[in-house]
Order: structure tokens, then C-alpha cells, then sequence
């Protein structure tokens, strides 16, 4: 994340949300987004003399900032005005959800399937790309 222009892609439920994709758009990103925040607003208080914290810090107060106002919060995390996302949201709001809304946001979350058709038709738009593993 500390490279310009590069994006990440990974599942829904890659860091544990299992079943979310049978729920509307509107809440498989609000959860997908919702864990990156907190994860990093937790790591971005890390520091100390260890480079790499201070790296990981860094990348995650970053990633944070860019995040925090499509959830309408302060950097306390509290509701401070409206946003993207909101627990409070009704149904007009999740009809009417545009998940283009954070294409540029450097994390996107994809469904995967077994034949990966959907991903690597999305990574062949890309210049260059690289593939970590399998699942």
C-alpha cells in the first residue's frame, strides 16, 4: 500500500466473515470495509523502534484515513456526520447502494469461485499483475 497505483484484491470473507455472500451488495461491503478500519485503526497506534511496525503504522494509518469518512467518523472513530456506510441505514439506502463508491480505495474485495474466471478477468484490465498462492 505504499506504492502508488497498486490495488489489492481478496475475497469477502477473507478475513472472516463467512456467509456474507448471500447478503446485498450494501452490506458485504459495509462488513468487508468495516474490518479493514478497525484493523487499522488498531495498528496504526503501533511504532516503536521496530521498522517494520513503524512501516506497518504508517501503511495503516494511510489506508484509515481514506477509509474513516465513508463510515462518517472522526479519527476517534466517532459518528460525527453522515457517510457511505451507517448501521442506522434503511432500505432505501441499500437499494440504492453504488459499490463503485470506493473503486479507488487500494483494497477490493471480489467474490471467488472455484474456476477464478472472475478474477482473472478482472486482473487481465490490469498492466501488470502478480498472484499470491492458492486458496
Amino acid at each position: 500500500m505504499d506504492v502508488e497505483d497498486i490495488q489489492l484484491f481478496t475475497p469477502f470473507d477473507f478475513l472472516g466473515s463467512t456467509g456474507v455472500t448471500s447478503f446485498a451488495d450494501y452490506y458485504r461491503y459495509l462488513i468487508f470495509y468495516w474490518q479493514i478500519l478497525n484493523i487499522c485503526h488498531h495498528l496504526r497506534g503501533y511504532g516503536g523502534d521496530d521498522k517494520q511496525r513503524v512501516k506497518d503504522s504508517k501503511i495503516a494509518s494511510n489506508l484509515f484515513n481514506r477509509l474513516v469518512g465513508q463510515f462518517g467518523m472522526d479519527d476517534n472513530m466517532n459518528i460525527v456526520r453522515t457517510g457511505t456506510f451507517s448501521l442506522m441505514d434503511g432500505v432505501s439506502v441499500v437499494q440504492s447502494f453504488n459499490k463503485s463508491v470506493l473503486k479507488d480505495f487500494p483494497i477490493q474485495p471480489v467474490e471467488y469461485y472455484w474456476d477464478h474466471q472472475s478474477v482473472l478477468e478482472r486482473l487481465q484490465t490490469c498492466g501488470a499483475n502478480g498472484h499470491q498462492g492458492e486458496r
